[in-house]
């Protein structure tokens, strides 16, 4: 049986349906010089990176009517030498990641800035409890896709200890 481990609990979710996916193995270090080194399948890796925002209407359905687009979007990725790509704003479809996974483009998605996530003095227990639940669930939705590298708990600012632990204790 082939399935994914929650690592926060040992939870074991299985997976039953078929679908593509890739394997590979992520390393970084920090180099003498103080800069983040990344290694996938034990090559190291430029990041050649650049954000990428989505339609500004969330229009997916888009998408469904012009298959060719988002394929045509992130060609043009690759074309203009961009390796690697930070979601900005609104997290992405499975079209999307399933496009990134073939394509050999690499993902760094994450939590949205400039939004309720990162006003975390306003945060109570039930928003912390959502915020949880939320990142876990993207957690789990992405660990099949060899294009994600990253998930990041915050865009613009550090996170107080709290929030960064508990977000740690997802990984």
């Amino acid at each position: 049986t082939v399935g994914v481990t929650d690592p926060s609990d040992s939870t074991f979710f299985p997976i039953s349906e078929t679908k593509p996916f890739g394997l590979r193995q992520l390393a970084s270090n920090v180099s003498t010089e103080g800069s983040r080194q990344l290694f996938i399948n034990n090559e190291f890796i430029l990041v050649a990176g650049a954000g990428w925002s989505p339609d500004m209407f969330l229009r997916i359905e888009d998408r469904a009517s012009d298959k060719g687009k988002l394929l045509r979007q992130l060609e043009l990725v690759r074309h203009m030498g961009v390796n690697t790509i930070r979601l900005e704003g609104k997290w992405e479809d499975e079209a999307f990641f399933v496009l990134c996974d073939q394509l050999g483009i690499m993902v760094i998605p994450g939590i949205e800035c400039c939004s309720s996530w990162q006003n975390w003095n306003l945060w109570n227990d039930t928003m912390t409890e959502i915020a949880r639940v939320s990142v876990k669930g993207q957690l789990r939705r992405l660990a099949s896709h060899p294009s994600v590298i990253a998930f990041l708990g915050s865009s613009d600012e550090i996170p107080p200890a709290a929030v960064e632990q508990m977000y740690d204790q997802l990984y």
